[in-house]
């Protein structure tokens, strides 16, 4: 499942969501056993999600069209994103689009997520496509015609 998620009087979560003009403001992956994995400014990591429930709101989405063995590769290969980087060029770009007032997502390479690129990138593996975009926002994910609202 995929949680998005906007930290209750956070600055940091107030300005994604300004800019980006989406109330969430994060992205996770709920990867079961009580563990989301995420990436953050320390990068790609897991953490209980009951630390991201106490002090956020959040809504959960799934995709009903992973079939059983998609969802065990899924936990097999979250994992290996662990230790990678959090994309702080893509988040440089976007926030100087948004400043020149035409805002493109991109990001630096294949091994630095933003919170969203590594939900979409995990679910690509899987021969899923979320969206289309290289460096997607929560707002993409929200808008996936894949997935359904849950929670």
């Amino acid at each position: 499942d995929i949680i998005l998620s906007h930290e209750r009087g956070s600055q940091s979560s107030r300005n994604i969501s300004f800019s980006t003009g989406c109330y969430w403001s994060h992205a996770a992956m709920y990867l079961g056993e009580g563990n989301l994995i995420e990436s953050l400014r320390v990068g790609v990591g897991l953490r209980e999600a009951i630390d991201e429930f106490k002090k956020c709101d959040y809504i959960i989405l799934r995709c009903p069209y992973l079939s059983k063995e998609q969802r065990v590769m899924i936990k097999a290969i979250a994992p290996s994103y662990i230790g990678k980087y959090y994309d702080f060029g893509a988040s440089t770009n976007f926030l100087r689009g948004l400043l020149k007032g035409m805002v493109k997502y991109y990001g630096g390479n294949k091994d630095t997520f933003m919170c969203s690129s590594l939900v979409v990138d995990i679910y690509k593996r899987m021969g899923i496509n979320l969206c289309s975009k290289n460096n997607p926002i929560p707002k993409d994910i929200l808008n996936s015609p894949l997935l359904v609202r849950i929670i």
